[in-house]
């Protein structure tokens, strides 16, 4: 579990470019060995897909190093951490990585070293770019981008980490709103499947998953309380069936595409919408209410907000009042039932039901962990 930890930070690390002093130091509180460390990205031969087994083949050839196996779009990268203070990362690497070309398990490989942690996403993307740039140059007609295959081929074929970051890739891209509530489950299932329906591994896997789509959906130097991975652990630990966590983690999706959608610049229209929107959530609101409001017809504002957003204003709505529950439920002075209705439930059903989805735990669960 510690390992996996350590790589869900670096995932943040490796998205982030220059990273905050903040991932840094999780990561040395983590126990990650401090000094000098190397990274190599690496090609394999035609033919030669399992590279998990040639990473622990290296790190056995290598000796005295913590290593951690990463991608980064789509290609391996394997990043090596000294356990014996000042033993040169590089040259062990290189060495190991030398017999291995030499044997024919590797077709190209770059290995880069650094000293400070704060530069390892800048770092893994010059090793990429390098190693492309010596492909190239040694043979221009090689399509360098990522081959696109269905999912039983990438179950078959790549290691678990090369199929999370192809799909994360791919959830981050999507716009529409109901295909990455699909993919994510599908995922899920998938990995279930790999860990032989053991749900603790299917946690921490699930984890890795989350930590990998949200960094890069949310970027650098946009840290969110929510989404940091100590509370993604939190909130994922615990859930004892699939279909539960697959759900906890479309919330998580929910959440991100949100942060993610505050920082771009919509439409004077849409920022008008949200306010209003987040001023009377906890009403009896429509979409009609908001369209007479604001002054539009209310089939064009829901194509607009669907364009621009990728949302309906269901789920947009939901989401405002599941955040202003979270509030109350922190207040222990608030009976659970009465908040249902104070954001703007009928029910206290529709609300238990809506809340353990978005929150990926029930209400009184919630207000348990926030108040002990």
């Amino acid at each position: 579990m510690l390992n996996m930890r350590k790589t869900c930070l670096l995932y943040e690390l490796i998205h982030a470019g220059h990273a905050p002093d903040e991932y840094v130091k999780q990561l040395y509180e983590e126990g990650l060995p401090t000094g000098n460390y190397a990274i190599a990205v690496i090609e394999t031969p035609k033919g030669v897909q399992d590279i998990e087994s040639i990473w622990a083949d290296v790190r056995q050839a290598a000796g005295d190093f913590e290593f951690h196996s990463l991608m980064m779009h789509g290609w391996p990268v394997l990043a090596c951490f000294p356990i014996k203070k000042n033993k040169p990362c590089a040259r062990g690497l290189q060495a190991a990585l030398n017999s291995f070309s030499a044997a024919g398990r590797l077709a190209r490989y770059i290995v880069l070293q650094d000293d400070e942690l704060s530069r390892f996403g800048v770092l893994c993307l010059r090793g990429v770019e390098e190693l492309k740039r010596k492909i190239y140059f040694e043979n221009p007609c090689v399509d360098l981008s990522a081959s696109e295959s269905d999912e039983a081929d990438l179950v078959k074929r790549d290691s678990m980490i090369a199929f999370l970051d192809r799909k994360s890739h791919e959830l981050s891209c999507m716009n529409d709103a109901d295909m990455p509530h699909f993919l994510i489950r599908s995922v899920i299932h998938t990995i279930s499947r790999w860990q032989k329906e053991d749900i603790y591994l299917v946690q921490v896997t699930v984890t890795v998953f989350a930590a990998m789509f949200i960094s890069q959906m949310i970027g650098p130097g946009k840290r969110i309380d929510d989404l940091r991975l100590d509370r993604i652990a939190m909130r994922l630990h615990g859930i004892g069936n699939v279909v539960n966590l697959a759900e906890s983690v479309c919330g998580l999706y929910d959440q991100c595409r949100q942060q993610r959608g505050q920082m771009r610049q919509y439409p004077l229209l849409i920022q008008r919408f949200y306010r209003h929107v987040k001023m009377h959530s906890c009403e009896n609101l429509s979409l009609v209410d908001v369209a007479q409001k604001l002054s539009v017809n209310s089939n064009y504002l829901s194509g607009l907000i669907k364009k621009e957003t990728g949302e309906s204003f269901t789920c947009i709505l939901n989401r405002e009042r599941l955040e202003t529950a979270k509030k109350f439920l922190a207040d222990p002075q608030y009976n659970i039932e009465s908040i249902s209705s104070m954001v703007g439930y009928h029910s206290y059903i529709s609300f238990y039901k809506a809340f353990k989805r978005y929150a990926g735990k029930s209400p009184k669960e919630y207000r348990k962990e926030l108040l002990l």
